[in-house]
């Protein structure tokens, strides 16, 4: 059986692709920790990089604990996003967890999110 290497490498490198970019599910369940990193992000990346725009892509998960994680931004430019730390915590909780995070409150109304992007 002959295989058609040309062929081959391009179906492994959709499938890696498809894998790399496709929406990860979240820790919650729901899409609100993509959405709250979606509006810190566009906002921090325009502000740090105002001759280059922001295209979110998606999030992809690297660290999930009980109402904290981090992961990593995907940005259609390979040169923006980046890592990103999150807490989620619910609603009414006193204080921040500092000055560097941006609060969002979650689209589905279960909590407060807390996202800070280390780099920008």
């Amino acid at each position: 059986m002959k295989i058609d290497r040309e062929k081959a490498l391009i179906t492994a490198g959709g499938i890696a692709a498809a894998v790399l970019f496709a929406p990860i599910a979240n820790a919650d369940g729901s899409a609100s920790l993509n959405a709250a990193v979606e509006q810190v992000y566009t906002k921090r990346q325009a502000q740090c990089t105002p001759n280059m725009t922001p295209h979110f892509q998606g999030i992809q998960l690297t660290k999930v604990g009980e109402g904290e994680g981090s992961g990593r931004i995907i940005d259609a430019n390979p040169s923006l996003g980046g890592p990103f730390d999150y807490m989620k915590l619910p609603n009414g909780s006193p204080g921040t967890p500092g000055w560097q995070y941006q609060r969002v409150d979650a689209n589905d109304g279960s909590g407060i999110y807390w996202i800070l992007l280390n780099f920008c």
